[in-house]
């Protein structure tokens, strides 16, 4: 049996997140997709039942409750740019904010997933402001015939 499509954004509390996270529930939407929201804790930083709320709490405040379609809200501690890749291993879309620095697309994070993921990625590169959002999209070429 296939599995829904689905797509992963990853959350914190930064403008690019907010504005990933509304690009994300855009695009799940328009793919009929469950949306899985993913913020990563500190390793060794234990993940409590008040941070669950206040990661469902900022996820309903920016997306509005109900939701057009199903979210899941996780939280799973690690380095970023791995946490992100490894749980969008089979999303049809991954969706990330970025945008401090001089060279956004260049963050340990920004640079971790769009060398290992293996699936589409989409970059909120500007804050979330009316007709100031940007986007990188990097699409993956099909796998080469095995000759």
């Amino acid at each position: 049996m296939s599995h829904p499509e689905h797509v992963v954004v990853g959350m914190d509390d930064t403008p690019h997140a907010i504005a990933a996270l509304r690009r994300a529930a855009d695009e799940a939407r328009l793919r009929a997709a469950r949306l899985d929201v993913v913020r990563v804790a500190r390793e060794g930083e234990p993940v409590t039942d008040a941070a669950r709320i206040a990661l469902d709490d900022l996820v309903a405040s920016v997306l509005g409750a109900p939701t057009a379609g199903p979210v899941r809200c996780l939280i799973t501690p690690g380095r970023p740019g791995e946490v992100l890749t490894r749980h969008a291993a089979d999303a049809g879309l991954l969706v990330i904010g970025a945008g401090y620095g001089d060279r956004p697309l260049e963050g340990s994070t920004v640079s971790t997933v769009l060398r290992d993921a293996t699936c589409p990625v989409l970059v909120c590169t500007a804050p979330d402001l009316p007709g100031r959002m940007s986007y990188t999209v990097r699409f993956l070429a099909p796998a080469p015939a095995a000759v």
